[in-house]
């Protein structure tokens, strides 16, 4: 079996260096700044050779001009999220409709710069009050959808298909039926990596039977996973296809 907890090349980096080379890129590529909020997985000690620095900029509302834009520096992967005060909260806005807080859990967490003032810490005060408020609850509408996707896909893991077919449907399900088991519950959710982060953040147990059915299931192993998708969807009315009708909204 394959682990799923194998080491990986994790490297620690202390927070001033990783502050230096921030400061240093934010110099180099927007050297009007005058707040900025570093995060990443780097700077929360869980990084490796790879890992990016995310930084968020955020300049008053008269910047025109807010944008994300990605570069290499001195051989470090760096993502810029250039912001004004509007752009920012509607993007958590967005973010929280959709429950998965990226920006404000990296305005919340990240390390002020160049240093720590009150405008910063009140831009942070904000991002915390949009994590803690939590995503808005789901819909009876929406519950109702996202049952029917993740059923759709659990009528499709048939052993008649061949492997390369089990294999798309298993990768959308995969964050199908996380995303689900989060919201649901009214918790946040996350995509890719970071949705095995919440899962295991939320129930530790559950989140280690997710991996391992998912780990099955790429081996053709089917039954741990369809038994797993069927004990989450069961407080909520077990797969959804019979009957279901779903009115669709077309934007004029």
């Amino acid at each position: 079996m394959v682990r799923l907890d194998w080491p990986r090349n994790k490297m620690t980096i202390d927070k001033e260096t990783l502050i230096l080379e921030a400061k240093s890129a934010l110099d180099h590529f927007y050297p009007d700044y005058e707040l900025a909020f570093l995060a990443g997985s780097l700077v929360r000690g869980e990084g490796h050779a790879k890992s990016d620095l995310d930084i968020v900029i955020l300049y008053g509302d008269d910047f025109d001009n807010p944008h994300r834009a990605s570069h290499l520096f001195k051989g470090r992967p760096i993502e810029f999220f250039v912001q004004t005060p509007t752009s920012l909260e509607k993007l958590m806005k967005k973010d929280r409709e959709r429950g998965v807080p990226t920006l404000a859990h990296m305005v919340m967490t990240g390390l002020i710069l160049p240093e720590e003032t009150p405008r910063g810490r009140a831009a942070q005060d904000e991002a915390k009050a949009v994590y803690e408020q939590g995503p808005p609850a789901y819909t009876v509408m929406e519950m109702q959808q996202a049952r029917y996707m993740i059923t759709d896909l659990l009528d499709d893991l048939e052993p008649t298909r061949n492997r390369y077919q089990l294999q798309a449907t298993i990768a959308l399900l995969h964050n199908s039926l996380g995303d689900f088991y989060c919201r649901a519950q009214n918790q946040w959710s996350g995509k890719g990596k970071n949705l095995i982060k919440r899962l295991k953040a939320l129930n530790p147990d559950f989140g280690k039977r997710y991996c391992e059915a998912f780990d099955s299931a790429y081996r053709l192993e089917l039954e741990p996973l369809i038994s797993l998708a069927e004990e989450v969807l069961e407080p909520y009315g077990g797969r959804n296809f019979d009957r279901d009708y779903q009115k669709a909204t077309i934007k004029k």
